[in-house]
């Protein structure tokens, strides 16, 4: 891309260049986004002057619920079911899920939402489940996952803690002068680094049926150079193998 700047920049005084998002975008195709984005915005405002509308968010809310439920012993039998049935409304045609429609599928929230399936009893050779599992694997498998998923499942021994990076809770005794600190990253990071970093320090443990498991998947991870699950071992010798 050349490196003079267009015409609409040189002519813009004071024109910085954008620090992210699209490097060849002028500054009037932004500004001309933004005009589309708030007429947007105040043609849904009621007349009385508030905004109403469903709020939406990916499957891996529905996936999350049940897991904490099943993790806590707690939660309703039909709100659960309700649950999954969302999750399996949202399922692609290659068997993935995605973080928004028309999307991608995305390793994390395929996992996610394949085990909250396993959990909800749908068995390994249901052709959802099979549809779902051929695409992780064919993905790289559960230990693609971000960090997030992988603590999500140790709670439920579907993942080694020894392989996750650490989180100590410390952290936030980092002042807000120190090179890391919670306060230099986002709201919304802050929301999940802070409670992983407590279920890294007490790593909880609830042990499930083997049927419930996905250790077809730990096993492909396991024959990768760059883990080592020893408990892997114990368990295949156990018996304690499901997808």
């Amino acid at each position: 891309m050349s490196q003079s700047k267009t015409k609409t920049q040189s002519a813009t005084p004071g024109y910085v260049r954008p620090r992210f998002g699209r490097i060849d975008a002028d500054i009037s195709q932004v500004e001309a986004a933004v005009s589309r984005s708030r007429d947007y915005v105040l043609a849904q405002q009621h007349p009385d002057g508030y905004w109403s509308a469903e709020l939406e968010a990916d499957s891996m809310l529905e996936a999350d619920y049940i897991f904490l439920h099943v993790l806590l012993e707690s939660g309703d039998p039909g709100k659960m079911k309700r649950a999954l049935t969302e999750i399996l409304r949202y399922q692609n045609a290659d068997g993935s899920w995605s973080l928004f429609p028309g999307a991608p599928g995305n390793i994390s929230l395929a996992v996610k939402c394949y085990f909250a399936c396993k959990l909800m009893g749908i068995t390994a050779e249901h052709p959802i489940l099979v549809r779902a599992r051929e695409w992780i694997l064919a993905h790289g498998g559960v230990v693609e996952c971000n960090t997030f998923t992988k603590i999500y499942l140790c709670a439920l021994g579907q993942y080694d803690y020894d392989a996750v990076p650490a989180i100590p809770p410390e952290i936030v005794l980092a002042p807000n002068w120190f090179y890391f600190n919670i306060y230099e990253i986002s709201s919304w990071s802050r929301a999940i680094l802070v409670p992983l970093s407590i279920i890294y320090a007490k790593k909880p443990f609830k042990k499930i049926p083997a049927e419930q498991g996905m250790m077809s998947f730990l096993l492909a991870a396991a024959r990768r150079p760059i883990c080592a699950f020893a408990w892997i071992a114990r368990s295949s010798s156990a018996g304690a193998i499901s997808s």
